[in-house]
């Protein structure tokens, strides 16, 4: 084709504005960079303007409900439809099990010539019944009308596939995996985010020389949550019994945890819930160890901002947790449910300061190597811009170094 001159359009879809901001901040710059245009729909939230508002984004409200509602969907489905005709985008890239929905039959049903999902987690795994065969038959439906679909991880596209809910050609991972990767300065260890963390143990009422146990992420079943505090109860007989440090919030809609895990959550002298913060550096800081027992994960990205802030984990061999930490050399993988395994993993890294500290440190070395941001936000710009010539007559500049997008 004969290229028009006219930067190419590129839209971001999520269900919610908090995947957006969690893991794609950095688009927006890139975009730029690249010579191409963002715009991002997503149901209204304070995250959608501040992409607005802050990033200088085009931004498009479009109310998109992560329950089963039909309805709902098709007035969602309708909406982006008219948003991606009206503004032309040239590439749809959609994300979330809903999101991803709406988005790619949007896209499909707006002619738009580039179509990709993202399967940041894949909540069907866990699912059973009917449940389970309703969103094994939405992410194939959202599979089937994308040209590209983006695995957070190895293990998690092999799950994809074992499932058949993806025909192999079109799926990848882009680089090693993650959604788009990490900040390698924002979670960089500091003698000052070090002294952040000790504030923070003040304000908690942790003694400086406790041990501290962490946990980032949403409080629910699925993340292992009863068998987290199970295994830290089972600690309580040390000489020095660490701390709990949790932060997240609840999400009742999802299940809620055991009355006894929310009893001691709430009542345990050493656990210390705070809600979610968009700023986990301070508590990462405050930790000796991360953890995340969960039964399935995407990635794990916590595992990688907490390994960036040299921190080892104990994590279970579940999808996406098992690509976030290399066993035996930047933490200890046990397996799901297991509560001893758990509370034994744990006691042995707060027994060894030094095998904590080499844990950390290769954790820390390994997202440098693998995992920056820099190097995921390159890898989806790449995607976009082989697409972008094969599919559209636009013309756009990339980087020095990178190949001209003349199509």
């Amino acid at each position: 084709m004969t290229p028009t001159g006219r930067r190419p359009k590129v839209l971001l879809i999520s269900s919610v504005p908090t995947t957006l901001w969690a893991f794609y901040r950095r688009m927006p710059e890139t975009a730029r960079a690249w010579g191409m245009d963002l715009g991002i729909a997503s149901s209204p939230g304070s995250e959608l303007d501040d992409f607005a508002d802050k990033l200088e984004v085009t931004t498009h409200p479009v109310t998109i409900t992560r329950s089963v509602s039909p309805w709902a969907d098709l007035k969602a489905i309708a909406r982006l439809r008219q948003i991606i005709r009206k503004h032309r985008y040239d590439l749809v890239h959609a994300m979330t099990p809903k999101g991803g929905l709406v988005g790619m039959l949007a896209a499909a049903a707006a002619r738009t010539p580039c179509r990709v999902y993202s399967m940041i987690g894949l909540p069907a795994e866990t699912a059973t019944g009917v449940l389970r065969k309703l969103l094994i038959g939405s992410e194939r439906t959202a599979c089937y009308f994308s040209d590209a679909v983006l695995a957070n991880g190895p293990s998690l596209q092999d799950l994809i596939a074992r499932l058949g809910i993806c025909s192999e050609p079109k799926m990848r991972v882009l680089g090693d995996g993650s959604c788009c990767g990490i900040n390698l300065e924002r979670f960089r260890r500091t003698p000052e985010r070090a002294d952040a963390g000790r504030l923070l143990r003040e304000r908690l009422g942790i003694p400086n020389e406790a041990q501290v146990i962490g946990y980032v992420g949403r409080l629910v079943y699925d993340k292992g949550i009863h068998v987290l505090v199970e295994a830290f109860e089972a600690l309580d007989d040390r000489e020095s019994p660490p701390h709990l440090l949790l932060l997240g919030n609840f999400e009742p809609h999802r299940g809620r945890l055991p009355e006894h895990t929310l009893d001691r959550i709430q009542n345990h002298p050493r656990i210390h819930l705070r809600e979610f913060d968009w700023d986990p550096v301070p508590y990462y800081g405050a930790m000796d160890v991360i953890t995340l027992p969960t039964y399935r994960e995407g990635f794990g990205i916590v595992l990688l901002e907490a390994g960036c802030m040299e921190l080892p984990a104990v994590a279970t061999r579940a999808t996406g947790s098992i690509d976030a930490v290399e066993d035996g050399q930047t933490g200890i993988l046990v397996d799901v449910e297991d509560v001893d395994g758990t509370a034994t993993a744990l006691a042995r890294l707060l027994d060894d300061p030094a095998l904590r500290r080499k844990m950390g440190q290769a954790a820390r070395q390994r997202v440098e190597l693998k995992f920056s941001d820099d190097r995921l936000l390159d890898e989806h710009f790449r995607l976009y811009a082989a697409l972008l010539a094969k599919n559209t007559d636009c013309a756009f500049a990339p980087p020095p170094g990178e190949p001209q997008g003349d199509c």
